[in-house]
């Protein structure tokens, strides 16, 4: 296949410059498909890029979709195009490489075709409509699970997932934690706390959990996670930090602090339960007058100060305290 249309003008100069489209499409391993495209793409071409492995669409009108099933090495696709709907899924399904799908912004009814991807293992569904937990946890080859500003009804189901591993909500409604109960769950993130809290009973003695980014009053429930290596705590109920010692944490986040002072209070109090302690942070949750502060991660002495992580436009944006781990690791 030749290049045409939008193809053309995007591998003008390269195909100038290396002589053939064949050099060029070799040679392409990551490619994203902006939103200011007017014309239809087709995606057929991207069969012919046999090193492909990150697909990025946020182009409005596409065609050819079944082609990716056919890019050998396709590991990332995220789909930011509001057209796609269940014929796409069912294009897609076929991929046989696809380890990781992001939905963003599109009209769904079920996810059923997702089931045939035998290599998908983390979905992240964001301000997508129609489907529910449920759909979600019917995956059951999943180990990674992303759920962003929508409705996603009861979130239950989410802990029958047997492979379940990482847990994130972001700006989504949660009744309780009954989702806790996956029994394999490494890592939970969610920064705001969900009115029945029964369920963190169940992670009393989970040797596998090892990050939980969630705003804990009672840390007695994690005092048996014998791998925790971060945790977060509300500092309003002004909790009891004692059950962490002996806990090989290194990160620790503070929330709902009062004030700088209180915040910095409750991490100085954490350094002298935790030795091992590396990273701490806070969010700001409090306003001087009438404007709020921005929220902003506290470098300590004896630790390079964070670089924030790139942010790709259809991903939803990156936690202060993602970037301050990921600044020490």
């Amino acid at each position: 296949m030749g290049a045409t249309g939008y193809w053309a003008e995007r591998f003008a100069s390269e195909i100038e410059a290396r002589g053939s489209l064949e050099d060029v499409l070799k040679r392409v391993t990551f490619l994203h498909l902006p939103k200011d495209i007017a014309e239809v793409v087709d995606l057929s071409l991207c069969a012919e890029m046999p090193e492909l492995k990150e697909l990025v669409i946020h182009c409005c009108r596409v065609e050819g979709v079944s082609a990716l099933s056919d890019a050998p090495k396709l590991r990332s696709l995220v789909i930011g195009a509001p057209a796609f709907n269940e014929p796409h899924l069912e294009a897609i399904s076929a991929s046989g490489s696809v380890a990781a799908l992001h939905l963003n912004g599109m009209i769904l009814s079920e996810l059923s075709a997702l089931s045939r991807m035998p290599k998908l293992k983390d979905l992240t569904l964001h301000q997508v409509t129609g489907v529910d937990a449920a759909a979600v946890a019917e995956l059951g080859q999943l180990t990674a699970v992303r759920l962003s500003d929508g409705d996603y009804g009861d979130l239950g189901p989410l802990g029958h997932m047997p492979r379940l591993r990482t847990l994130t909500l972001e700006d989504v409604h949660a009744g309780s934690l009954d989702f806790l109960r996956a029994k394999n769950l490494v890592s939970f993130t969610c920064k705001t706390r969900v009115p029945d809290e029964a369920a963190l009973t169940c992670l009393a003695g989970r040797t596998k959990l090892r990050e939980l980014d969630y705003p804990l009053a009672n840390l007695s429930v994690v005092a048996g996670c014998t791998s925790l290596t971060s945790v977060s705590v509300d500092a309003s109920a002004n909790p009891d930090l004692s059950p962490l010692a002996g806990l090989p944490i290194t990160s620790f986040q503070v929330y709902f602090a009062r004030s700088e002072a209180h915040a910095q209070a409750v991490i100085a109090q954490a350094h002298s339960v935790l030795p091992s302690l590396i990273a701490t942070g806070y969010r700001v949750d409090w306003s001087d007058g009438d404007a709020p502060r921005p929220e902003k991660p506290v470098p300590q002495p004896d630790t390079p100060e964070p670089q924030p992580a790139p942010v790709e436009e259809a991903s939803m944006q990156v936690g202060f305290f993602e970037r301050l781990l990921r600044g020490r690791r």
